[in-house]
């Protein structure tokens, strides 16, 4: 049986998402990781299906839910386990 962890993770990456974003198959993807994929893809990454659109809507709720979870487990950071954007990343280091 799967986590509820699992449902947080990017198909793409296996990351907990920070971005999640809805694309045209009806799956969640971290929004970064999606756009880069669609740029040279026409194809769905979770079933190689063509896809009707390249549009992506945020999932608002599934990032509230992730947000949560992760105030509960800052530790799943330091274990490398949730996707940090290049924006996010450079503000770590400043």
């Amino acid at each position: 049986m799967a986590t509820k962890i699992e449902g947080y993770r990017c198909a793409i990456t296996q990351l907990i998402m920070e971005n999640p974003a809805v694309a045209a198959d009806g799956f969640c993807y971290e929004w970064n990781e999606i756009e880069r994929w669609l740029r040279t893809h026409d194809r769905s990454p979770m079933t190689n299906m063509a896809l009707p659109h390249k549009f992506l809507n945020p999932n608002r709720s599934l990032k509230t839910q992730i947000q949560e979870y992760l105030a509960k487990h800052p530790e799943l950071y330091s274990k490398g386990e949730v996707y940090i954007s290049q924006e996010q990343e450079l503000r770590f280091r400043a």
